[in-house]
């Protein structure tokens, strides 16, 4: 039996994207574990792998990591994550760990500039290094490899990092009328959605610049923040406005996708932003910077609108467009709900165990 082990450092984003394809790996036969930095019911094994610049904790970090490889010994390894994979992928070759699969969620040296920029770059060139196989999520982030290394980049399917599970359970009402009670939903709101963490490469500061400028009046717009909490907001407002609605990190959020009319997408790059996917099947338009990882799935004026990040104003001006346009709307809706049944998760699911197939008979 062929052993796999999955690294992601947060069991949070390794439920939502690693979890399925190791319950695809076990399907077929495969013995698949993940290994997580932060632990719950999801995580076969608790370990601390991510770099540090603190010397000792990273020898240390280093070693421990050594030891479990070499307890465990897997045909092939899995490193999910930009900052938590050089371990896993060098400890790996060390030990010849026959597999090695950098599974890349994006480049996060994209959206920064100076020194870290160099620096986070420098560290997806040694990943490609040390990777003996290198998976992406889009022709974007391919595109963007190409700077990076000569390797062969693949995508399974058409991207993602696990599909999109397209046939749901049906909604759970009692949980969209807490929703509806909890901001004072009355039937004329609008409801724009912000999906991202409290960072700058996430566009945080600039969905608060935003709605501060253009809509912190507007008592019938409410802006709904996911994985944002009250603190994440004192820590730069001096007060919480009444039409904002932190909601901190909420793993189902198919009821907020399910309420709200807009998602602004102020983040400064991404991968393939699943939120996009999420708000294209519950019909929620898009309104997004201008940035790779959206711009594959956004097509301006079509299914959505792209924002020069400097024209902020224009946050305000699609929305209105689209309440004074709502046959246009619509047929936007229509186009990305097309979209977003290309990333049917049972047939991504499928693709991606013909690509291990494929690698094992290499």
């Amino acid at each position: 039996m062929i052993e796999i082990l999955h690294f992601h450092p947060n069991y949070f984003y390794a439920e939502k994207f690693v979890k399925p394809l190791i319950h695809a790996e076990k399907k077929v036969g495969y013995f698949s574990k993940i290994v997580t930095e932060t632990s719950n019911s999801s995580s076969d094994h608790f370990l601390m792998f991510s770099i540090t610049f603190n010397p000792l904790f990273l020898i240390f970090r280093f070693l421990k990591l050594f030891v479990f490889l070499y307890k465990n010994k897997p045909d092939m390894i899995f490193a999910h994550n930009s900052t938590s994979s050089l371990l896993p992928m060098l400890v790996s070759r060390l030990l010849n760990v026959k597999k090695i699969i950098y599974f890349n969620h994006g480049l996060p040296y994209v959206g920064y500039d100076g020194p870290l920029r160099f620096f986070l770059k420098l560290l997806e060139i040694l990943n490609c290094r040390l990777a003996h196989n290198i998976i992406t999520v889009s022709d974007d982030m391919k595109q963007k490899f190409s700077n990076l290394t000569k390797k062969k980049i693949s995508i399974i399917h058409n991207g993602s990092a696990c599909g999109l599970l397209i046939n749901r359970k049906k909604l759970n009402t009692s949980s969209l009328d807490k929703l509806k009670k909890r901001i004072n939903f009355n039937s004329n709101d609008k409801i724009i959605l912000y999906v991202g963490r409290p960072n700058k490469r996430k566009g945080f500061y600039d969905i608060l610049e935003i709605w501060n400028r253009f809509f912190i009046n507007k008592s019938n717009l409410k802006l709904i923040l996911l994985g944002i909490n009250h603190n994440d907001i004192l820590k730069t407002e001096k007060r919480i406005a009444n039409n904002i609605f932190p909601m901190g990190f909420i793993a189902q959020p198919e009821s907020y996708f399910n309420l709200a009319d807009y998602l602004f997408m102020t983040s400064h790059h991404e991968g393939l932003n699943y939120s996009v996917l999420e708000a294209f099947l519950y019909r929620t338009i898009v309104i997004s910077n201008k940035i790779d990882g959206v711009t594959e799935l956004v097509k301006h004026n079509y299914n959505g609108f792209l924002i020069e990040q400097k024209n902020k104003v224009q946050y305000l001006e699609k929305l209105q467009y689209c309440e004074n346009n709502k046959k246009i709307k619509k047929q936007m809706l229509d186009r990305s709900r097309k979209i977003s049944l290309k990333y049917d998760r049972s047939i991504f699911l499928q693709s991606y165990i013909e690509f291990l197939k494929e690698l094992n008979h290499l």
